[in-house]
């Protein structure tokens, strides 16, 4: 046999196919014997004995189905063994091993529903001939129809033919099913089935990884280079990565050194050329050394210009930096070259969402659920995208699908609450009452589902329905603080303030000194504009030493609301100036401290007052814009900011969100006093603090829009604002009078 393959590679076909009949017709031969003879076959362009060769393998060997039919495919013979085994299907119907070739030569010719008709009729007719149900899984699998591939590699395998091909397509099916324990036994055992490919131990690597089983991960891929396949150029790849992340630069300079002593040299070498312990880590480097690393990365691509992993992971770092269009040019090349690519695709949909295309994103997330149909993630992403776009009828959709699987444990509560807001905020009151209600009676007792019902009648405007069911919950609870609560928020929904008002009086008569009860009445005054009373609420209040702060502020808030503004102002003075006299004291105090324990006392009381003194601050400048009385707001904002910027110029720790909100209430100040320019260049120096900022761009984007300075750059920070947060209201007001003013511009 060894001579004959020798013939065979040097040409001499003559030679070799005489050696293999002379042992033929004198004993009884293996089955490599016979994968000789179908080599030659294939080199002479011999369909005829290609396919008496290879279909007696077939009946004699069946677990060598696999390695035969790959023998068929081969370029220099597929064609004319198609023709072949078409004639002979069509001759002979009834030659179920013809019929069984055939269907698995239109598999490799493209025309897999053709192949599949085939299959089933053959394992209908032969349910215990095991090649059809393994050729049957792996075309089946192809297909993503898991179930069935699940089901076909069974029958194949109970009918002797447990290979490679058939063991991989199980637990791929079941990887894409989220039965992992079931994956890593079909993985293990198409490894059993072959030692001599690491392919099977990479994909369970793969599955591990995507567990968050990372040192499961290390080990598989260690096995793979260690024991099976050294050559294996993406198990290195993915090795010499997780080392470098995990800070173990030995372990990865071994590894990756490998490369050269290996002689491997390819896209996957280069890629994880960039990452060497040179070089920064992955996640891809700061803007610092983007442009290094992208020089790099396209090196690579002059040398293998459809590499579809390096076209990725420049698509990666250009997403790290918030280069949106870019990343996603490289990504739709890397997935047009790799369409089955997962992470690819998975990042494709984070761009297009990241640049607010929800309906594209959610097209490649539909497509993965092909790969993947119970994955939570990829369900919630197209309940994210629905969410962004204000689809509340597809998100109900989706939310039905979630609560119709058996696997949501704990998170079946949370879905349920999500459908019945969703319902809500589409206007199908009836439904989301009907949920709501459906979801009480399962427990009746608990007090959120109580909540989300009457929260739905009251959102239908049943909201007699509501307080008289609230009264009854109450009146089997009387003393239940949270159904006093929820009492009193429906009948502040139903505008019966009056009534709310009363039920909180009765309740304080009790208990005057609760300070819950006595914050819910303010709020109760200043729903019916009762400045008076509410005034004098929490002024009471403001004098029990315990709830001071918080009465305090709330007085503040109630003098601004009712307008008396001269008395807010006055109140917000005291309490800065007794916060700054308090910070003094203590600093004092920690200067000269020297128990420890009496010092981490000070210290702690000290943050506390400098917190205090700083909203007390932020509360008088608030309470002087509201007044319009914008000289004295200015002058105070400059006194509290010139210590930070002295602080920040000198080297020294500053405050830096102070920094930014004072600033932003200057800008404030500056547009309601007409002065543009000066508001702007408080936004550009609040931006050069925090460029990354969601809120800052939206902020400065919207002034740059409304003040028509700069269209362009403003639209751009509104949508990098957005991309950070897709259902920020802000934002998406922001964005609106964006394309608006953009379109009047535009306007002759």
């Amino acid at each position: 046999m060894s001579l004959a393959r020798l013939l065979i590679e040097r040409g001499k076909l003559n030679e070799a196919g005489d050696l293999l009949a002379a042992v033929s017709s004198k004993e009884e031969v293996p089955p490599e014997f016979m994968f000789v003879r179908a080599d030659l076959a294939v080199r002479r362009t011999d369909a005829a004995d290609a396919y008496e060769v290879l279909s007696g393998i077939i009946r004699k060997w069946p677990a060598e189905f696999d390695r035969a039919m790959a023998m068929a495919s081969d370029p220099a013979i597929a064609a004319a063994f198609r023709k072949f085994a078409e004639e002979k299907a069509g001759a002979t119907p009834d030659d179920v091993h013809a019929r069984l070739i055939l269907a698995q030569l239109l598999i490799a010719d493209g025309r897999r529903n053709e192949a599949i008709a085939i299959l089933r009729d053959v394992v209908n007719k032969y349910p215990k001939l095991g090649p059809a149900h393994a050729a049957l899984a792996v075309s089946l699998r192809a297909g993503k129809n898991w179930d069935e591939t699940i089901k076909a590699a069974d029958e194949a395998i109970a009918n002797g033919v447990k290979s490679v091909g058939v063991c991989l397509a199980k637990a791929d099916s079941h990887a894409a099913l989220d039965q992992d324990e079931a994956a890593e036994n079909a993985y293990l055992a198409a490894f059993e089935a072959d030692k001599t490919s690491g392919e099977a131990l990479f994909r369970l690597a793969e599955l591990a990884s995507r567990r968050g089983q990372y040192r499961r991960c290390e080990q598989l891929y260690r096995r793979v280079l260690d024991d099976v396949d050294p050559r294996h150029m993406l198990a290195r790849e993915r090795l010499v990565v997780h080392y470098l992340n995990r800070g173990d630069i030995d372990k990865c300079r071994e590894y990756f050194g490998d490369f050269a002593a290996l002689k491997l040299a390819g896209p996957s070498e280069r890629v994880a050329g960039p990452c060497s312990p040179s070089r920064p880590a992955r996640p891809t480097p700061p803007q610092g050394r983007l442009d290094e690393y992208l020089a790099a990365l396209g090196e690579i691509l002059k040398d293998y210009p459809n590499d579809a992993a390096t076209h990725a992971e420049i698509a990666r770092s250009h997403g790290a930096v918030n280069h949106y269009d870019d990343a996603l040019a490289s990504i739709d090349r890397a997935v047009d070259l790799d369409p089955d690519d997962v992470s690819a695709r998975e990042l494709k949909a984070s761009l297009l969402a990241k640049l607010l295309r929800f309906h594209d994103a959610a097209v490649v997330v539909r497509s993965l659920l092909a790969d993947r149909p119970r994955d939570l993630g990829y369900l919630q992403d197209l309940l994210r995208f629905a969410d962004s776009e204000g689809d509340w009828d597809t998100a109900a959709t989706l939310l039905r699908e979630f609560l119709a699987r058996d696997d949501l444990k704990a998170q079946r509560s949370a879905f349920t609450s999500m459908l019945i807001n969703t319902l809500i905020h589409a206007e199908r009151w009836d439904e989301a009452i009907e949920a709501a209600k459906k979801w009480l009676d399962d427990s009746p007792e608990d007090v959120l589902r109580r909540g989300m019902y009457l929260a739905a009648l009251g959102r239908a405007g049943r909201h007699d329905e509501a307080v008289a069911l609230a009264k009854d919950y109450l009146a089997k609870e009387p003393d239940n603080r949270v159904t006093q609560m929820t009492l009193l928020q429906r009948l502040q929904e139903a505008k019966r303030f009056t009534e709310a008002i009363q039920y909180t009086l009765s309740w304080l008569g009790d208990a005057p000194d609760d300070i819950d009860l006595n914050l819910a009445l303010i709020r109760l005054c200043w729903s019916a504009r009762k400045w008076d009373e509410a005034i004098e609420i929490a002024r009471t209040n403001a004098e029990r030493s315990e709830s001071r702060t918080s009465f305090e502020s709330l007085l503040g808030d109630t003098y601004r609301f009712a307008r008396r503004y001269d008395e807010a102002i006055e109140l917000y003075k005291e309490r800065v100036a007794k916060w700054e006299k308090r910070r003094r004291k203590l600093e004092t105090e920690l200067r000269r401290a020297a128990d420890p324990t009496k010092e981490r006392k000070t210290l702690i009381e000290l943050r506390e007052s400098i917190a205090e003194a700083k909203q007390a601050n932020y509360s008088l400048v608030g309470v002087l814009i509201s007044a319009e009385r914008y000289a004295q707001a200015e002058r105070a904002i400059n006194r509290l900011l010139r210590p930070e910027l002295e602080a920040r110029e000198g080297g020294q720790p500053f405050d830096q969100s102070m920094v930014i909100d004072l600033r932003n209430l200057l800008s404030e100040i500056y547009q309601d006093t007409d002065r543009l320019s000066q508001s702007v260049q408080q936004l550009e120096e609040i931006y050069k603090m925090d460029p990354e900022d969601p809120g800052i761009n939206n902020n400065f984007g919207y002034t740059l829009v409304d003040s028509g300075l700069d269209l362009d750059r403003g639209e751009r920070m509104i949508r990098f604002s957005l991309a950070q947060n897709p259902k920020s209201h802000a934002s998406l007001d922001s964005l609106g009078w964006a394309l608006a003013s953009a379109a009047v511009s535009t306007m002759p």
